[in-house]
C-alpha cells in the first residue's frame, strides 16, 4: 500500500521542511485510504491540499486580501470561528478558521471523519510571518 506520508508530500511538490505549516491525515481502515490535509506557504500563499493519495489533490490557497476578508466576515459577524473549505472532501473532512479577540487570524483547525478514525488538530497560521511584505496585518 502506497500511503501519502509528509515525506512523500514534501518530494511531490518540490517543498521544504520549513514551508510546512501542518499535515494532518486519518486512515479509514475498512477501504485503505488515507485522507490527509498539507499545509504549507509558497510565495506569499498559504496553499491547502486536501486528497486521498498520491494521484489526485485539491489545492485550494488563501492570499493576503482572502485573508483580510475572512477577518472581516468574522469581525462583521462577531465570530472568532468560520468554517472554511466545507466544499473540499465533503462529509470526510471539516475546516475552521481561528480568530482572536481583535478578530485576526490565528490558526485553523482541521478535523477528518472516516469509517474508522477521526483526527483533529490545530494548526497555528502565523500570518505575518507568511505575508511578509506586509508592515501591519
Amino acid at each position: 500500500m502506497n500511503l501519502p506520508t509528509l515525506d512523500k508530500l514534501i518530494e511531490k511538490f518540490n517543498l521544504s521542511q520549513s514551508d510546512i505549516l501542518g499535515f494532518v491525515w486519518s486512515d479509514d481502515c475498512s477501504i485503505d485510504i488515507r485522507y490527509f490535509i498539507l499545509i504549507y506557504y509558497l510565495n506569499n500563499l498559504i496553499k491547502f491540499t486536501f486528497g486521498c493519495d498520491l494521484s489526485s489533490f485539491r489545492s485550494p490557497s488563501w492570499d493576503k486580501q482572502f485573508v483580510q476578508t475572512l477577518q472581516k466576515t468574522a469581525k462583521k459577524q462577531n465570530k472568532n470561528e468560520l468554517i472554511v473549505h466545507e466544499d473540499v472532501f465533503d462529509p470526510f473532512i471539516k475546516c475552521k478558521a481561528l480568530f482572536d479577540q481583535q478578530f485576526k487570524l490565528q490558526a485553523i483547525i482541521i478535523k477528518i471523519i472516516t469509517n474508522t478514525s477521526t483526527t483533529e488538530q490545530t494548526i497555528p497560521l502565523p500570518i505575518k510571518h507568511i505575508f511578509t511584505q506586509t508592515a501591519s496585518f
